[in-house]
């Protein structure tokens, strides 16, 4: 998450483009209360496990950048199809491309 910190603090501080920040889990949370919204999407790390998004959904903002630092792989691409979002992948600290969508 820490990447995707930075890119949003930038996007702020050199832009002024206001920004929020999300970030996935494996743990899975009921809809109720504070959580209106859950996304689940499958696992891009190959281990089977579900993943879920909590309260973001592609109508809450202008612009989705969804950073990643596996490889493109179709869990990710559904999920950025689902939330119209950009696909950016880390591949290192200083290294970063988007992964566009077909």
């Amino acid at each position: 998450m820490y990447p995707a910190y930075i890119l949003a603090r930038e996007l702020n501080c050199q832009f002024g483009i206001e920004t929020l920040t999300h970030a996935t889990t494996r743990s899975p949370i009921l809809a109720w209360g504070p959580i209106t919204h859950v996304e689940t999407f499958a696992d891009n790390y190959g281990e089977g496990i579900a993943n879920y998004l909590y309260n973001c959904t592609a109508n809450d903002y202008d612009q989705i950048l969804l950073c990643h630092e596996t490889g493109p792989h179709p869990a990710l691409r559904d999920l950025a199809t689902r939330l119209r979002a950009r696909l950016i992948h880390f591949r290192s600290e200083s290294d970063f491309a988007e992964d566009f969508i077909h």
